[in-house]
């Protein structure tokens, strides 16, 4: 599947500009939201479960509370992480790197009607992922997962548990499971879009 000359991709190095520093994750190594959480020094750290954070214009590096946190990432590239309980996580209008954490949390592209990659992982519990106009990467972690691509060219990884994997338009590639038979859906979104599905149990509109 082609990059577009994007900043992430899946399958080689991934690399953000945060700032003055350059923040490079390797995808093959499986080095995902969850190992850069601790890694980036902390721009915004939310002090009480419960409260609605919101970033500032430029690049942030947001990380929640172990309860329930409401943060929205607003404009330029984004960290955020959300850690314990049900967070809702939204990305910016640049590009996203979202990490529910434990609990069941909804990631979604961008509060502000992003148009950047987004790259978000929900990590345990069942999660609601959502992508955006962008070039994104989904991953559902263990639970039983929602994850919807929406427009543009997406890669789409339920990973354990019962997932349901939509790609939206744009040539998507859909991974239900991981390794074994959980009973995954996966809809690529149209017929003859150039879709391409595995490890899934019932799959529709994939050529």
């Amino acid at each position: 599947m082609e990059t577009h000359n994007q900043t992430w991709s899946i399958g080689v190095l991934v690399v953000i500009a945060l700032a003055t520093s350059i923040l490079v994750i390797d995808a093959r190594r499986g080095a995902r939201a969850a190992s850069t959480c601790g890694d980036m020094p902390v721009t915004i750290q939310v002090t009480s479960p419960g409260q609605t954070t919101i970033g500032t214009s430029g690049a942030d590096v947001i990380r929640g509370t172990s309860g329930v946190d409401i943060i929205y990432g607003k404009g330029g590239i984004d960290i955020i992480c959300g850690l314990g309980d049900d967070d809702s996580i939204y990305g910016g209008r640049g590009h996203s790197y979202l990490y529910g954490g434990s609990g069941d949390d909804y990631l979604c592209c961008g509060g502000g009607g992003g148009s950047g990659n987004t790259f978000a992982e929900g990590g345990t519990g069942n999660d609601s992922i959502y992508g955006g106009t962008g070039f994104d990467s989904l991953y559902g972690g263990a639970g039983d997962d929602y994850l919807y691509g929406l427009k543009s060219d997406d890669h789409l990884f339920g990973n354990g548990g019962q997932d349901n994997l939509f790609g939206g338009s744009g040539h998507d590639n859909l991974k239900g499971g991981n390794g074994g038979v959980n009973n995954d859906f996966c809809d690529g979104g149209g017929p003859g879009s150039g879709d391409s599905a595995s490890q899934c149990e019932i799959t529709t509109n994939v050529p």
